[in-house]
């Protein structure tokens, strides 16, 4: 887990990057490639941040990949039993930000929302 000087060093860069307003446009790169929880989950923070703060002022191209992305990602590690029991508390958080896009989006940006869900609990019942 490292020294203590070695986890202060590594929160005062965690502190800077969200802080900084382009941050979020690197939370796809930090869940797909980072293996440490830790960080997935910093990652998310800031997305949710952005979600709750900034999404109605974000180009709607942005918010749809966004949306797409998340998504997807859930899908994802809902299609594989193995995966939901070893990322239980990711794919938690996941669907925390997902709630938060929902709040955002519908019903006038996601008015099928419901019905997608539904159609998709249908084919996987994971979902």
């Amino acid at each position: 887990h490292g020294s203590g000087a070695q986890q202060q060093a590594a929160q005062e860069v965690l502190v800077k990057l969200q802080s900084h307003p382009d941050a979020w446009q690197r939370v796809d790169l930090i869940l797909e490639y980072s293996t440490n929880q830790e960080t997935k989950h910093y990652a998310l923070q800031i997305l949710t941040n952005v979600i709750k703060t900034r999404w109605k002022i974000l180009p709607r191209t942005q918010c749809d990949g966004v949306k797409k992305f998340i998504v997807g990602i859930i899908i994802n590690i809902s299609s594989d039993a193995v995966a939901i029991e070893k990322e239980k508390v990711f794919l938690n958080k996941l669907n925390i930000v997902l709630i938060e896009i929902v709040k955002q989006e519908w019903p006038r940006h996601w008015p099928h929302f419901i019905s997608e869900l539904v159609g998709s609990s249908k084919s996987n019942e994971n979902l």
